[in-house]
């Protein structure tokens, strides 16, 4: 009312005063169909500094409304109008006073650059590009550029660190578009400072290998990091370091190089605080390019029957443990790249454990109660050279590796109250040669050429003092120790050629492949009856020679245009598998079985920055011989396992639909999907629960898993809070038979899981992060056992508030809670405070902290669990509280 009199009186006189405010109205038209715009933004610039003073963003019917109320209108101001797949256009400030309507031009092919500009965060969509403006991200307490990614709208970091867009797992981690670790990028995210990076690019459709871009059919999800002009000059060192009470202390020194010409993250670490170096070696594409080809490693066979809990590993992680972790990549002027990869890892850790598992049968209750005391030492030294030559007409790739590890691990335990001791010896051998050649041939043809060697070796040695599985190995009326050792060595061959077509918008290629398989499992079991010569269990030996002979031949058709993208394949395998079982057990079996597995994926795009996605695959597989051996191996304490089975086949049928989107402009992701999953078997496990252990048997009998699995995913910015918001949900339903003492029952399983996350920062003043997970599981019986029914929720916060205060220090402080009811259970609550304190000597580019950690002492952590007809508890003692002085220099 005071302006209106204002207004009016400035009018009489004669005076003319224009009041700050601008609102403006209008309508984004097609220009072709005369159709409304939907989401085409409004943005209102100045000319000369180029600042988004305000934006809209238009509705279903084209319609906006942009206000600004403390801008005086100048000739300066002009609006930007911008829409993926339209031209963008430019016009001055007085347009929406004279018309109403903006004509904007499609654009054919080709998707715009799509920018919100500072000071608030955007993303810029190009192709199939997204990229993310770290800075605009960024907030004080953000160390490394894992810190940041966790922030991002549309991107997720899992606990392991494997590294999500919209849903789908990433490929190749690229620093300046060179793959410097391979699955190995954790490292990465882990180690590059956050200031040093520019941008983090997301590219949808990546390939790098240059012979195949021009005809890109490409699926795959890869990151790209963008490193600041400024951080390639010179090496980059730092000095990580940290002292604390009782003798606590961690050392990181760490050196990086992002050259043009060559590039570098290495690293040497140790500490005993809690942190697990070994995370920076995580394969996250481990075993990814095996599964095409039907090949199954040998692996550790036997265990110690323990579980981590579902915590930050930093709570309950008793470690003293280092890394030498040395990753360098070299590029030469003709376009060749040398890569090496090299690190050892040891660590001990020092654990106590408690569980309890309870199984409920239609009669019986049958209980294991147990607890650990354990320490493991790992050792593991890696090495890989690789050598490409990635030219637009020439490709090749030859990669050698070789790895060693040695296990020792120990356990003192109690199992329903009978003590005894565990110590179990691992030690593996793996050396692996990989060729790629791709080569161009007439005009539109390629030749590709595959080859892999792999030779591996598993020994384990397990030793119980005494047995607990007298009733198994019974020698007069006393317990004994026992001895299981295991030996598989393992050769394997694989050849591919395929020839590739290209026409237009179809890709076409036949191969065909053939791979050789030598494989062995020795095992025996001691007994050391006392004063008694030892006895060799004859039930108890395994002596298998295994020879696996495969042929493949393949279609693969992709074919792309417009909006539709196919990628069919019908690939099969002719297999011949020679299975000799010498000593106590003699077979002699041959097998052979020709498979068929189709693969299809359509993909629609739905809108600029929308698709569905319709995936479907067949896998048919024969037995592997870790599947079929006929005599008795002990497991773990707890578990003896065999398999009366002549032979092993599982099929499986998999259907997954996924409708993606995003909107850039707005910075909205989103992701929609359906799943069924079923699975047929020609075996069933038979599980016999004695006092103190169980003993499972493979035993023939056909029987099908089928699974349904749906959920959604969505990331959002809010301008108008500053706040990223995401929110993940999922449920999953499950059945299938079980068989325990010779009764057979179904059960059917459901889990429903959601997950938010929030994260705001105001300003360089303060942020806030918060992470919910809220979880139920229900368990019920099927037919006859329709009444039994296990319910189970539990709820996990981890929250955390930062102050930032300018030219003297940030402050922390962090709280983590856990909540568990189970059915029949009484609730139980875990809780967890840290408090940090960190200042930042910018003249000596040094940072000091200083934290206390578990302020509350919380000493155990409890936590329960359900399966079909089991109900168990896992019971973990945890780091006592730490007062950790921490320092990090950078020259």
């Amino acid at each position: 009312m005071k302006q209106l009199i204002l207004l009016f009186i400035c009018c009489f006189i004669g005076c003319k005063i224009v009041i700050a405010q601008i609102n403006t109205k209008g309508v984004i038209i097609d220009t072709l169909t005369q159709q409304p715009i939907r989401g085409a933004s409004v943005l209102l610039v100045d000319k000369k500094s180029k600042i988004i003073l305000a934006f809209a963003i238009t509705d279903t019917s084209g319609y906006f409304t942009l206000s600004n109320d403390s801008m005086q209108p100048h000739t300066e101001l002009a609006y930007e109008i911008r829409a993926i797949q339209y031209i963008d256009k430019i016009v001055p400030f007085t347009y929406f006073s004279a018309y109403r309507h903006v004509y904007l031009w499609p654009v054919q092919n080709e998707l715009p650059s799509v920018t919100v500009h500072h000071p608030l965060p955007y993303i810029d969509n190009k192709t199939d590009t997204l990229t993310y403006r770290i800075d605009a991200f960024k907030s004080n307490q953000d160390r490394t550029i894992g810190d940041v990614i966790k922030k991002l709208p549309g991107m997720q970091i899992d606990a392991s660190g494997k590294i999500f867009y919209n849903g789908t797992a990433i490929k190749n981690f690229y620093i300046d578009g060179d793959n410097l670790l391979e699955g190995r990028y954790t490292i990465a995210s882990n180690n590059i400072p956050a200031e040093m990076v520019n941008k983090l690019q997301v590219i949808q459709h990546d390939e790098p290998i240059k012979v195949l871009q021009q005809h890109n059919t490409s699926n795959c999800v890869s990151i790209n990091v963008e490193i600041k002009k400024g951080a390639k000059i010179k090496p980059i060192k730092q000095v990580d370091a940290a002292l604390g009470i009782n003798n606590l202390h961690s050392t990181q020194l760490t050196m990086l190089s992002f050259k043009p010409a060559y590039k570098a993250i290495n690293t040497l670490q140790e500490n005993n605080i809690g942190i697990d170096v070994a995370t920076d070696i995580v394969d996250h594409n481990d075993n990814l390019w095996l599964t095409g080809i039907n090949y199954a490693k040998n692996n550790y066979l036997l265990g110690l029957n323990y579980e981590p809990p579902a915590l930050d590993k930093f709570r309950y992680l008793m470690n003293k443990g280092g890394i030498v972790n040395a990753n360098n990549l070299w590029k030469t002027k003709k376009g060749i790249q040398i890569r090496s990869n090299i690190y050892y890892w040891q660590q001990d850790e020092d654990q106590n454990y408690a569980n309890g598992t309870s199984y409920f049968l239609p009669n019986d209750t049958i209980s294991y109660l147990s607890q650990q005391q354990n320490n493991f030492r790992y050792n593991s030294l890696f090495g890989a050279i690789q050598m490409v030559v990635n030219q637009k007409k020439f490709y090749l790739s030859s990669m050698l590796n070789a790895s060693f590890s040695k296990n020792n691990l120990l356990s003192n335990f109690t199992i329903n109250n009978n003590p005894t001791f565990q110590q179990l010896q691992q030690q593996k051998i793996e050396i692996t040669n990989r060729i790629n050649l791709i080569k161009p041939v007439f005009r539109n043809d390629m030749f590709e050429f595959n080859a892999l060697f792999q030779y591996n070796s598993v020994q384990e040695n397990l030793n119980l003092h005494p047995g607990t599985m007298d009733s198994i190995f019974q020698i007069g009326q006393q317990a004994y120790p026992i001895q299981q050792n295991t030996n598989a060595p393992n050769f394997f061959s694989y050849q591919n050629i395929a020839y590739r077509h290209f026409r237009n918008n179809i890709s076409q290629s036949l191969q065909i492949s053939f791979s050789a398989q030598t494989q062995q499992l020795n095992s025996f079991i001691l007994l050391y009856p006392n004063n008694l010569p030892v006895v060799n269990f004859d039930s108890g030996s395994n002596a298998i020679k295994w020879y696996q002979y495969q042929y493949f031949g393949s279609y693969h058709l992709n074919w792309l245009k417009d909006k539709i993208s196919v990628d069919f394949s019908l690939p099969f395998n002719y297999q011949q598998i020679h299975f000799n079982a010498d000593y106590f057990y003699s077979k002699h079996i041959f097998y052979k079985d020709l498979f068929f597995n189709p693969f299809l994926r359509l993909q629609y795009a739905t809108g600029a920055e929308s698709n569905i996605i319709l995936h479907f695959n067949s896998n048919n597989q024969a037995a592997t011989i870790q599947d079929v051996f006929p005599g008795l191996i002990i497991r773990n304490y707890l578990t003896i396992q065999n398999n009366l089975l002549p032979f092993v086949t599982k099929r499986q049928q998999l259907l997954h639909v996924q409708f993606q989107n995003k909107k850039s402009i707005q910075i909205l992701f989103y992701h929609v999907y359906l799943e069924y999953n079923r699975k047929y078997n020609n075996f069933l496990t038979n599980t016999v629960l004695f006092q103190n252990f169980q003993k499972n048997t493979n035993i023939p009998y056909a029987n099908t898993i089928e699974q349904w699995q749906a959920g959604f995913g969505l990331s959002k910015y809010f301008f108008a809070i500053k706040t990223n918001i995401s929110i993940e949900s999922s449920w999953q339903t499950s059945n299938w038979l079980q068989l325990i003492n010779l009764e057979m029952n179904a059960y059917k399983n459901t889990f429903l899981q959601t997950k938010l996350k929030l994260f705001k920062k105001i300003r360089q003043l303060f942020a806030i992060d918060y992470e919910g997970l809220w979880a139920i599981s229900r368990s019920r019986g099927i037919g006859n056992l329709s009444s039994f029914i296990f319910n189970q929720s539990s709820i996990q916060q981890n929250a955390s508030v930062h102050w930032f205060f300018k030219y003297l220090f940030d402050f922390t402080i962090q709280t983590d809670t856990y909540y568990y009811n189970q059915h029949q259970q009484s609730q139980t609550g875990n809780y967890f405070l840290d408090a940090i304190i960190q200042k930042n000597i910018s003249k000596l580019n040094t940072k000091i902290s200083l934290g206390c950690y578990n302020v509350l002492n919380t000493g155990s952590f409890l936590n329960y669990s359900i399966n079909a007809n089991m109900k168990w508890y896992n019971d973990y003692t945890l780091r006592p509280r730490m007062l950790l002085l921490k320092a990090q220099f950078s020259f």
